[in-house]
C-alpha cells in the first residue's frame, strides 16, 4: 500500500541523513549500520550487484557506507525533496510520516535526531491539560524549531553526500535535472532549485552554510543541475526552471553575506561553479556578469570577509582573479552609456584581475589578527605575480603600464608590510603564518626576478616594468623605506636565506636583479653603522 511505501521511503531517507549529518555520534553511528544494512540487502536480492560492488563490499570498513543502490537513492531523493519543501518548522512533522509504526531505528533517528513521537507525546502528557489545549508552550516551539534546524541540516548534508556517492556521468541516460520532474517518473525526485535557492538565501546562517556546500558538491558531481545539460550546452535557449541561476545568485549572496563562519563554504562553491564551466569548455562569465561579482567580491575581501579566518578562504582568491576576464567597469558591455559615464567620473579604469586585487589588499587593514593578516598579504603576492607572469591571450590581453605598475606596486607594498609591519617574532599560528609569508615573498619575487633576465617575455607583464621594479624607484625604494633598524635587518636576512634555499631547489633559478638592490642596502647599513661607532 501506499503508506507503507511512504514510510520505508521516509525511514530510509531520514537514516541516510542522520548518517551523514547528525551531530549526535550514536545517531550517526545507529543510522549508518541500519543504511548499510538497507544496501546489503537490496544488493543481495539481486535488484543491482556487480563484480566491483561485490569487491568493493568486502573491503568496506564499519565505519563508511556501501555505495547505495537504486532502491536507497530514489528514497533519498524523495525525502530530502519533501524535506527541503518544508518553509517552516510546524510542516516538518506531516512530512515526517508519524503515523508509521516505528523501527529500533526510525525510533532512534525520530528520538534523537527529530525528537520523535515518544519524547513529544510524553512531554505532553507531563504537561498540565489546559496549557496543552490552549497553545503551544515555548519550550515547545523552540524544540520544534531544533527540530528543524536539525533535520534540514542533516538533508543538505546528506544529499551532498549522495550525489557525491551516485555522479552523473558522461555516458548516463537520466541525469538529475531530469529528475526533478514529475513527469519523468513518480518514483524520481529531486529538490527543486527553488528549494536550495530559498536556503542559499535564509536568515540562518547554518542553512546558508549548508546549502552552499552542498552546491558546491552539486556542481561537481551532479552538472545538470547547474548547466543546461550534462554535455555542457549553455545556450540560454536551453534553460529551464529545474537548474540553479547561479550566475545572478552568486553577486548576491556574496556581497549580502557577514557571517564569518559561512564564507569557506562561500567561496570554495564559487570557485568550484568557475571550474565547472571552463572544465567543459564554456565561459562562467556568459551568465555571470564578471562586473557585478567582482565588485561584490572587492566589497568582501575588503572587509577580509568580515573577520573569517583568511586561512579558509585565501587559497581561493588566485584561481578566482586568474578566471576573470580583463574587462572594466568603463567598457564592460551589460551597462549602459550613463551608467559607464557615471563610473569613469574621477576614477581611474582597473582591469577586473587588479580591482579585486586591490581590495584584497585593502582587506589586509579589516583583518582581526597576524595570522589573517599574513594570509591575506601572501595571496596579493600570489595573484600580483601571476598577473606579472601570465602570457596574454585573447581572454587576457595585456595591462596599461599603469596597471603593470600598480601590480609592481602591490608586490612592493606587501614586502614593506614584511619589513615594517609584520611582528618579529610570534608563537603558534601567527609564527606559521609569518614563516609563510617570508617564503611566499621569497618564491615570487625570485620567479619575477629570474622572468625579468629572461629574453623570451616580452610579452609578459613584469617585462614592462623590470627596469622600474628592480630599479631605485621600486625595490630600493622599498627597502630603504622606514627605519634601518636592527628588525629590518634580521628580516631581510630571512627573507635572503629563503631566496636561497629557493634557489637550491630550482635549478637554475639565481638572483640577479635582486642582488644590486640588496648590496646596495647593506653598504649603507654598514656605513651608517660605522659613523656611528665614529660618533
Amino acid at each position: 500500500p501506499q503508506p507503507r511505501l511512504a514510510t520505508a521511503s521516509t525511514t530510509v531517507g531520514m537514516a541516510w541523513g542522520a548518517s551523514k549529518g547528525d551531530p549526535a555520534g550514536e545517531v550517526a553511528r545507529s543510522a549508518l549500520a541500519f543504511v548499510n544494512e538497507v544496501i546489503a540487502a537490496e544488493r543481495e536480492n539481486g535488484r543491482e550487484e556487480s563484480p566491483s560492488d561485490s569487491k568493493m563490499k568486502e573491503t568496506i570498513s564499519g565505519n563508511e557506507t556501501i555505495p547505495p543502490g537504486e532502491g536507497v537513492h530514489k528514497a533519498v531523493l524523495q525525502y530530502s525533496k519533501s524535506i527541503l519543501r518544508c518553509k517552516r518548522a510546524s510542516s516538518l512533522q506531516e512530512v515526517i510520516n508519524p503515523v508509521a509504526t516505528p523501527t529500533i531505528l526510525s525510533g532512534a533517528v525520530s528520538g534523537n535526531s527529530i525528537g520523535g513521537e515518544k519524547a513529544h507525546g510524553k512531554s505532553k502528557k507531563n504537561k498540565q491539560s489546559s496549557e496543552s489545549s490552549t497553545s503551544t508552550s515555548e519550550a515547545e516551539r523552540e524544540e520544534m524549531e531544533e527540530r528543524y534546524e536539525r533535520v534540514v541540516l542533516s538533508v543538505l548534508c546528506g544529499l551532498g553526500w549522495m550525489v557525491s556517492c551516485r555522479p552523473e556521468v558522461s555516458d548516463t541516460t537520466e541525469t538529475y535535472a531530469s529528475i526533478q520532474s514529475f513527469r519523468y517518473s513518480e518514483n524520481h525526485f529531486f529538490p527543486e532549485a527553488s528549494s536550495i535557492v530559498r536556503l542559499m538565501q535564509s536568515s540562518r546562517g547554518s542553512f546558508r552554510r549548508e546549502a552552499f556546500a552542498l552546491v558546491g558538491k552539486l556542481c561537481q558531481f551532479a552538472r545538470s543541475v547547474v548547466l543546461s545539460d550534462h554535455a555542457g550546452d549553455t545556450s540560454p535557449e536551453s534553460q529551464n526552471d529545474n537548474m540553479l541561476p547561479l550566475g545572478t545568485l552568486i553577486p548576491s549572496v556574496l556581497s549580502a553575506e557577514r557571517d564569518p563562519t559561512i564564507f569557506a563554504s562561500l567561496m570554495e562553491m564559487i570557485l568550484t561553479y568557475i571550474a565547472v564551466f571552463q572544465g567543459n569548455g564554456n565561459d562562467p562569465w556568459k551568465y555571470l556578469d564578471p562586473s557585478l561579482f567582482t565588485k561584490s567580491l572587492s566589497k568582501t575581501v575588503r572587509r577580509a570577509c568580515y573577520g573569517a579566518p583568511a586561512i579558509g578562504w585565501g587559497p581561493t582568491i588566485l584561481p578566482i582573479v586568474a578566471s576573470l576576464p580583463i574587462l572594466d567597469v568603463a567598457t564592460e558591455p551589460n551597462h549602459d552609456a550613463t551608467e559607464r559615464e557615471e563610473r569613469m567620473k574621477g576614477t581611474e579604469v582597473r582591469p577586473l584581475p587588479l580591482l579585486a586585487v586591490e581590495s584584497l589588499w585593502d582587506g589586509h587593514k579589516s583583518a582581526v589578527g597576524v595570522t589573517d593578516t599574513a594570509a591575506i598579504v601572501s595571496a596579493v603576492i600570489e595573484c600580483v605575480t601571476f598577473l606579472m607572469l601570465r602570457r596574454p591571450k585573447e581572454n587576457h590581453p595585456q595591462f596599461s603600464l599603469d596597471c603593470w605598475r600598480k601590480c609592481g606596486q602591490l608586490l612592493l607594498e606587501s614586502l614593506v608590510y614584511f619589513f615594517m609591519e609584520a611582528p618579529d617574532s610570534g608563537y603558534g599560528p601567527a609564527a606559521a603564518s609569518l614563516d609563510g609569508l617570508c617564503t611566499t615573498l621569497s618564491r615570487d619575487i625570485l620567479k619575477l626576478d629570474t622572468a625579468s633576465c629572461d629574453e623570451g617575455i616580452g610579452d609578459r607583464g613584469v617585462s614592462n616594468i623590470a627596469n622600474w621594479l628592480w630599479g631605485e624607484e621600486g625595490l630600493q625604494s622599498a627597502l630603504f623605506r622606514g627605519k634601518n633598524d636592527s628588525q629590518k635587518v634580521r628580516k631581510l636576512g630571512c627573507l635572503l636565506k629563503s631566496i636561497l634555499i629557493q634557489c637550491n631547489e630550482a635549478d637554475g633559478m639565481k638572483p640577479k636583479s635582486l642582488i644590486p638592490s640588496f648590496v646596495n642596502f647593506f653598504h649603507v647599513i654598514i656605513l651608517s653603522s660605522g659613523d656611528r661607532s665614529n660618533k
